[in-house]
């Protein structure tokens, strides 16, 4: 009787940690797809996109990106704040210049994401074949 009783202890301490890994997997999923919210939202705009290309060839100051994009200097703050929301640029003040540089994180982050659509990729014909056949094989 003993030994049952500290089998279902033991099981029951299984289950607490099997479903506190589930919960924790969950949790990550979550913070991971709001990370991947930010940054699609943030690469939404044309004017976004060209400031992270142009940070992957070298750090800029502000108003160098904003003449650059033929931008003002209100306008290029409102896109650099929604890029640091994304955690996409990383900020240093010299003096009272402030300078970005990327943030690779973001974009590591993406690109795993995207990594995990690799075995689909092929052409789009392949993609519509391989769906015929297995409707095919499905009848």
């Amino acid at each position: 009787m003993v030994k049952k009783y500290k089998i279902n202890i033991i099981t029951n301490n299984l289950d607490k940690i099997e479903i506190l890994f589930k919960l924790n997997q969950v949790v990550k999923f979550m913070i991971q797809e709001k990370k991947l919210d930010l940054i699609f939202q943030s690469l939404a705009n044309k004017h976004r996109r060209a400031i992270v290309y142009r940070l992957t060839l070298q750090p800029s100051s502000i108003s160098k990106l904003a003449q650059e994009n033929n931008l003002s200097l209100p306008a290029i703050n409102k896109h650099i704040k929604v890029l640091e929301k994304a955690n996409f640029l990383q900020r240093k003040k010299i003096s009272t210049t402030h300078y970005l540089s990327l943030n690779r994180e973001s974009l590591k982050t993406l690109h795993e994401w995207i990594r995990q659509y690799n075995p689909y990729w092929g052409s789009n014909n392949e993609s519509l074949e391989n769906y015929n056949e297995s409707l095919k094989s499905d009848n």
